[in-house]
């Protein structure tokens, strides 16, 4: 009787050629070296920042702490945070979770033209932080020998100022979002696991696979194997693009947070609000009852405030119309040349019938106190000055000042 052999088609697999041998050994060589190359990267690279800080010591003197303390503690920091708001910004909403922040630095630099679809975010980035560190070093340069600060460094000074609140925005959508999927994606919506996945998707190191698909063995031709391959590679697609997209709304709330709060500091550091408030003074003297002192701090005449700056206090100020003036500390905050002894000749326009008061706090400090005491006294001196200034050190209460003057 004739055999009939199985309806059912059975896949085969061909034996490797040579080339495919030769390729796949050279592909697992290289991949090796890479894996060996990545396992000693950082060790050697932390040696050599170790070491080329304590040979730059020894050359620091009587300053060595202060360099030792920047350079082990102040460089890490701000380069950690600068990766942190990188991976905010750029990589979780546009790059792949495997793309590093020196690596596509280097792809800008080194790629001619570059992608513009992977680089520009980063290249944006950059720019920003360089000109917002650009307007703190002219800042503390030009602006300190301008009568007025020029529009340029005043926007990319506070610019620099804003880092701090962009940092603060980013913090605050990570922790609600961190709070949305521990509570409602994993409690309500039954994705058990989602806070644990994004963790851990952005604290491995950028040598692990993070959502990679699975490789493939190029020898092997099986087509069940092949319909699994292509359908892993489609959920894994699906899966960085919805990390996108929830990566982008993110995105959106931080700026807008950033751009807000940015704001609404600028505006109150500008516009500052006048505050009374009734003290009662147990013992005071019947005659001193309703005394009023103007207390007033920190408008820091240097690089970022002006005559202007200090005209407009000097008026708000006497319009009070109080019995007494207290300066508590931080009214000029650059080193004491001729320029800023202009920006604060308007204080001597100051007026009180028991006088003007001022201690200084810790921005004369660092800029040198016998400087500031004789601009102050030059103000006072000058036509038009009141010629009453009190001083008391930076550890003087204004409370004993008060008292003091009274009684």
């Amino acid at each position: 009787m004739e055999q009939h052999s199985d309806d059912k088609d059975i896949a085969t697999t061909p034996p490797p050629t040579e080339d495919q041998e030769s390729t796949g050994s050279i592909t697992s060589s290289s991949e090796s070296k890479k894996k060996t190359w990545r396992s000693y990267k950082n060790p050697i690279e932390a040696f050599l920042y170790i070491t080329l800080g304590a040979g730059l010591s020894f050359g620091a003197g009587d300053n060595a702490l202060p360099f030792l303390i920047t350079y082990f503690v102040g460089i890490p920091l701000i380069c950690l945070l600068l990766r942190y708001i990188w991976l905010r910004l750029c990589r979780d909403p546009f790059l792949s979770q495997r793309d590093t922040l020196s690596g596509v630095t280097w792809e800008i630099i080194t790629t001619c033209p570059p992608n513009l679809q992977r680089t520009f975010p980063t290249f944006l980035y950059w720019a920003f932080v360089v000109l917002c560190l650009v307007g703190s070093g002219l800042g503390m340069s030009i602006g300190n020998n301008m009568v007025e600060p020029s529009f340029f460094i005043k926007l990319t000074y506070n610019g620099f100022g804003s880092l701090l609140v962009l940092i603060c925005s980013i913090w605050a959508m990570d922790a609600l979002y961190l709070a949305y999927l521990f509570l409602v994606a994993d409690k309500l919506q039954g994705r058990k696991g989602a806070a644990q996945d994004w963790w851990y998707r952005n604290i491995l190191s950028n040598n692990e696979t993070v959502n990679e698909p699975p490789s493939v063995d190029t020898t092997v031709q099986s087509g069940d194997f092949e319909e699994e391959t292509v359908d892993d590679n489609k959920a894994h697609d699906t899966k960085q693009a919805e990390n996108r997209r929830s990566a982008r709304v993110r995105l959106a709330i931080i700026l807008v947070l950033y751009i807000w709060w940015t704001t609404w500091s600028y505006n109150a550091g500008h516009n500052p609000n006048t505050l009374e408030l009734s003290i009662p003074v147990p013992r005071l003297p019947p005659q001193c009852d309703g005394y009023r002192l103007a207390m007033a701090s920190d408008l820091h005449v240097g690089s970022m405030a002006g005559i202007k700056d200090a005209e407009w206090m000097v008026e708000k100020l006497n319009g009070l119309e109080p019995d007494a003036i207290a300066l508590v500390g931080d009214i000029g905050d650059q080193p004491v040349n001729n320029v800023i002894r202009d920006k604060m000749r308007p204080l001597a326009s100051l007026k009180a019938p028991d006088g003007v008061f001022m201690t200084f706090g810790n921005h004369e400090n660092s800029n040198g106190i016998a400087g500031t005491n004789q601009s102050i006294i030059e103000c006072v001196a000058a036509p038009g000055g009141n010629g009453h200034c009190s001083y008391c050190s930076e550890s003087s209460s204004l409370s004993s000042l008060s008292h003091t003057h009274v009684v």
